[in-house]
């Protein structure tokens, strides 16, 4: 994990860090948590990851955090350290993860009704068909910026063979945006659900693409979306 975690602006509203995850086998995942301060001032974090002091003084300067958000079933281990540093957070989670989790505090579950708590500035999306992982996607409307966790991949940097071994059996170690092929062997359950999900936030036409795991892209968003997800939008 990297030892300097800095909040640093991405889009005009949206900062984020980065840390490095290594999973069992000594797979190394570069992940990116994101924060937004909506019209009335609070902070909304999504997928939060490990917080030092510094950082946390980094985020608060921004303004009080007020929304804890894990976008799907598998981006959830920092989220309870992140609730008890502020706890007068809400904490929202897709549908599943109180099963998954028990001991982790939940106050809302995910769904377009989350998009007025949070000012109206950030469109949300599931991901239809894969009830398993249950990954929402975000858009924030002033910037154009779609954010997205695992949906896509743009990673550009990995630092052991094991992790050369992983990615290339996903299918995301090109160093290009790609989707895992996890999504059609193993998460999506009904592709056609996936299709229509896949379709809608094409047309979202976003400008700039900020994902969880990668390099962000900024121009010809929909093209690159288009030829990532391309099983996925045939249904």
């Amino acid at each position: 994990m990297s030892s300097a975690l800095t909040l640093s602006p991405l889009v005009p509203g949206v900062w984020g860090y980065e840390y490095d995850l290594i999973m069992p086998g000594g797979v190394q995942f570069t992940v990116r948590p994101f924060v937004i301060v909506l019209p009335d001032g609070g902070v909304w974090l999504c997928s939060p990851g490990p917080i030092s002091d510094a950082l946390a003084a980094q985020i608060e300067a921004l303004g009080p955090v007020r929304h804890l958000v894990s976008p799907n079933t598998y981006h959830h281990v920092y989220l309870g350290d992140a609730s008890r540093r502020w706890p007068e957070a809400l904490v929202w989670a897709p549908a599943g993860l109180e099963k998954k989790r028990p001991d982790l505090r939940i106050d809302a579950t995910l769904s377009p009704e989350a998009e007025a708590a949070w000012g109206g500035e950030i469109q949300l999306r599931l991901i239809e068909g894969a009830p398993d992982l249950n990954e929402w996607v975000f858009f924030y409307r002033p910037s154009r910026a779609l954010i997205v966790t695992d949906l896509v991949f743009n990673l550009q940097r990995w630092d052991s063979w094991m992790s050369s071994i992983v990615f290339w059996m996903m299918g995301v170690n090109e160093r290009r945006l790609a989707q895992s092929r996890a999504w059609r062997f193993i998460l999506g359950k009904d592709h056609a659900a996936l299709g229509r999900s896949a379709r809608a936030v094409v047309a979202l036409d976003a400008e700039v693409l900020l994902p969880s795991h990668g390099g962000i892209i900024q121009g010809q968003v929909k093209p690159e979306l288009e030829r990532a997800m391309a099983w996925m939008l045939a249904g």
